[in-house]
């Protein structure tokens, strides 16, 4: 089932992290990096990566994933440039904000071709009309799709370098929601030009209007722990009340359905009680309730040209 997950962050020096070293992370690749004289190999996670991709403006100057050390070198030389004591030149050099970060869900019923031409379309649309150099790699494991994008802060000016002023506007809380709501646009456009009936939205249960407490998702290192991560077992709590909220009111379960899917099956209907109900005993006798009452709404106004296929 198609879901909707988009996180943000930033690559910050501060945390010993560079744009070379989330590069190879994401791309799987050795790369070098000048400024700390190293080389970071992530070739054991190669064969996790189904695709990688440098997407650029038609007048940069760097048009492969080499541009990551080149932004690093940037940094330090716009600190060189623009502060005048060497104290606050290595503030500025150890704290540097180097790339923005998203990590985004894949529709699992599109191909890998066809998320390519979805990822392509939203970032240009996003990033490259910025002049902001994207670099992204579709990563998949386990059936977990998905992609991180690796943004450059600073825009390509009309020669072809890097602006000494960083896109703030990208990076505030206002365009982040724009940014979301691009992609779920996007994603159901592609959705339904393949005959997909999912839909994805970047609203939250509470902004539908849901009585659900949504999961919080799984990063690598909650998924390398397991059951026995802290995340893992808060998620297990938030269940277990979606659990009593959808037997005490099985409208939740059709309302969450008829957001999703423009029209939605017996099917559908058991796979998301299966989902989302920790008991396994509970699911037949919580799959009828919703059944029953789903025979009972399919001519009310809210579902008239949303009816359910019983």
């Amino acid at each position: 089932m198609a879901i909707y997950h988009l996180h943000s962050g930033f690559v910050r020096r501060s945390t010993e992290r560079s744009a070379v070293q989330s590069a190879a992370y994401i791309s799987g690749e050795k790369l070098y990096e000048d400024r700390r004289e190293m080389t970071v190999n992530y070739h054991k996670k190669l064969n996790e990566v189904a695709l990688v991709k440098t997407l650029y403006p038609d007048n940069s100057k760097y048009r492969d994933i080499s541009v990551w050390n080149i932004i690093e070198n940037f940094e330090d030389r716009y600190a060189e440039r623009y502060f005048k004591s060497e104290k606050t030149q290595e503030n500025y050099k150890s704290s540097a904000q180097t790339a923005s970060t998203i990590v985004v869900a894949l529709p699992n019923e599109l191909s890998i071709k066809t998320n390519e031409e979805l990822l392509d379309k939203f970032i240009n649309t996003r990033f490259i009309d910025r002049e902001l150099i994207t670099t992204y790699a579709i990563h998949q494991k386990e059936g977990n799709l998905h992609a991180h994008l690796l943004i450059s802060r600073r825009a390509i000016g009309e020669d072809g370098e890097f602006l000494s002023r960083k896109d703030r506007e990208i990076c505030t809380k206002f365009s982040l929601c724009e940014t979301r709501k691009l992609w779920a646009k996007l994603a159901n456009e592609f959705l339904e030009r393949e005959g997909v009936r999912e839909r994805i939205t970047e609203k939250s249960f509470e902004d539908l209007g849901i009585n659900l407490e949504a999961t919080k998702h799984h990063g690598w290192y909650a998924g390398h722990i397991g059951a026995d991560s802290r995340l893992a077992q808060e998620n297990i709590e938030i269940a277990k009340r979606n659990e009593e909220k959808i037997l005490s009111d099985p409208n939740v379960v059709l309302d969450y359905l008829n957001e999703k899917k423009a029209v939605f099956t017996q099917k559908d209907i058991l796979k998301f009680v299966s989902e989302k109900v920790v008991d396994d005993r509970k699911i037949s006798m919580i799959f009828e309730k919703v059944l029953n009452e789903a025979k009972i709404i399919r001519f009310r106004k809210k579902y008239s040209d949303k009816l359910c296929e019983c």
